[in-house]
């Protein structure tokens, strides 16, 4: 399998962003595990005649859609665990009797 060109590279982190804009996060997870499979075969098979602007427009297009990810991962994880805190909090005033 050849590696992809620059352009469906940009075309894999469009994928990846849409799916991270709509928190769809296992998408994502697959797409960025896609993306960077299909990024490193481009670099393995273009080395050293690969276009360094091209590399770094994806790389600074990478790290704010990674950067994104990582937002929402933080705030799902923290709405999570607001959540559990919550139904804890809320099974110690039904065991003491006081349930709101």
């Amino acid at each position: 399998m050849s590696a992809p060109g620059l352009q469906a590279l940009h075309a894999g982190l469009a994928a990846l962003g849409e799916a991270v804009g709509r928190d769809d996060l296992e998408r994502a997870d697959r797409i960025l595990a896609d993306y960077d499979l299909a990024l490193r075969r481009y670099v393995e098979q273009a080395g050293t005649q690969a276009p360094l602007d091209g590399l770094r427009e994806l790389l600074r297009l990478q790290n704010a859609v990674v950067a994104d990810l990582r937002a929402r991962r933080q705030r799902a994880a923290d709405a999570l665990r607001q959540d559990r805190q919550a139904r804890c909090a809320q099974r110690a005033y039904a065991s003491a009797g006081t349930a709101p």
